[in-house]
């Protein structure tokens, strides 16, 4: 077996772990709820509002993925939507770890998904904050 079946045979099977890990966390977070004082809270919900917010959440990601793509482009070509991916797995980390730990997820997942190492990332990540 080559070394990129060897990797793809993992991907596959830590899908299932991903998935198992969050929907564990997700049965943690709503075994507490009351549905039915949910539901009825949520039909009160204004649904444009919340409609907006995440697409602008959606937007301002992207932009900060380009912004991302543009400093790392020297070093290697990632895709912008490939490290929103990255963003979106560290701000997943963010709600369950303390102490900015989504950053070093982040920097993680590119750099798992690229052929960068994690100090190359982190430092286009410092750089990022500077422009910031």
């Amino acid at each position: 077996m080559n070394r990129d079946t060897a990797k793809l045979m993992l991907r596959v099977l830590f899908v299932p772990l991903w998935m198992g890990v969050g929907g564990v966390l997700l049965w943690l977070l709503v075994r507490q709820l009351e549905l039915d004082k949910l539901k009825a809270e949520l039909a009160h919900v204004a649904m444009g509002p919340l409609l907006l917010a995440v697409g602008l959440d959606v937007v301002a990601v992207l932009c900060k993925a380009g912004k991302w793509h543009l400093l790392l482009r020297p070093l290697e070509r990632i895709g912008v939507l490939r490290l929103q991916g990255a963003i979106y797995a560290g701000g997943a980390v963010s709600v369950v770890l303390p102490f900015r730990l989504d950053e070093g997820v982040r920097a993680y997942a590119a750099a798992r998904m690229s052929g960068l190492r994690w100090a190359q990332v982190i430092g286009s990540m410092a750089l990022e904050r500077l422009v910031d």
